[in-house]
């Protein structure tokens, strides 16, 4: 969104203004329900952290996840 907002020099507020309602209007659904989801988990994230630094805690659900399905397809092979 940034980049398209300042795709051209901006003149003054009312222009900058102008542009930011233009392409918040552009962007598909979609790429805004996308950004919604992403808060909440960050949000939830942020909390359950206390509010100390929690990015890595974001990665770590999403190794846990692909571990635990590599394992599965392990056991599972043989079946196969």
């Amino acid at each position: 969104m940034q980049q398209r907002v300042y795709k051209k020099s901006i003149c003054d507020l009312a222009e900058l203004k102008q542009r930011l309602v233009k392409v918040w209007a552009d962007l598909e659904q979609t790429i805004v329900d996308e950004a919604i989801d992403q808060w909440r988990k960050r949000l939830k994230t942020c909390v359950k952290a206390k509010g100390q630094h929690f990015e890595h805690l974001l990665y770590i659900t999403l190794f846990v996840c692909v571990d635990y399905l590599y394992q599965l397809l392990l056991i599972l092979k043989p079946f196969s």
